[in-house]
């Protein structure tokens, strides 16, 4: 049985290479320059918030925001 089960009943090769796009509000040029398509990004969440918040890679200390997952992923990720 697959660790993965509990999104759905699907497994992880369920979601490998699938990409999940988010909107993009109010970004420096600084930091989009640092993206590229494909990227791995940094996530960031507590238990009592109600959105997940992405950073691009190599940000550190709140610097870097670049959106939050679109509520239709929020509690697969969350839980995850």
């Amino acid at each position: 049985m697959s660790f993965f089960n509990f999104l759905k009943g699907k497994t992880a090769e369920d979601y490998f290479d699938k990409v999940i796009s988010f909107t993009v509000d109010n970004i420096s040029r600084e930091v989009l320059s640092s993206c590229k398509t494909g990227n791995y990004v940094n996530l960031w969440v507590k238990p009592e918030m109600d959105r997940i918040i992405v950073y691009a890679p190599g940000s550190v200390g709140g610097s870097g925001q670049l959106g939050t997952i679109p509520s239709k992923y929020f509690k697969i990720i969350k839980t995850h």
